[in-house]
């Protein structure tokens, strides 16, 4: 995978460990400065139904996504 990458992790994820989440990071192809990583409170649900969580968290995932990703595309 050569594509860019936030990895949004739970800080109290009942399903997924943070380390485990963002141990992706390591097996993917994708450039480490084109890779984001955050954790977020609240547990599984929270990262999609959380108002915290979708007011900052996925409100920065929008802006990064709009980013221009050039390094990544010529690499692809």
């Amino acid at each position: 995978v050569r594509h860019p990458t936030f990895l949004l992790a739970a800080q109290d994820d009942e399903l997924i460990a943070t380390e485990q989440l963002f141990g992706t990071a390591r097996r993917i192809g994708t450039p480490n400065s084109e890779i984001e990583m955050a954790t977020s409170p609240g547990g599984h649900l929270s990262l999609f139904l959380g108002a915290e969580t979708l007011k900052h968290y996925w409100t920065r995932i929008a802006k990064w996504l709009a980013e221009d990703r050039q390094e990544v595309r010529q690499a692809a």
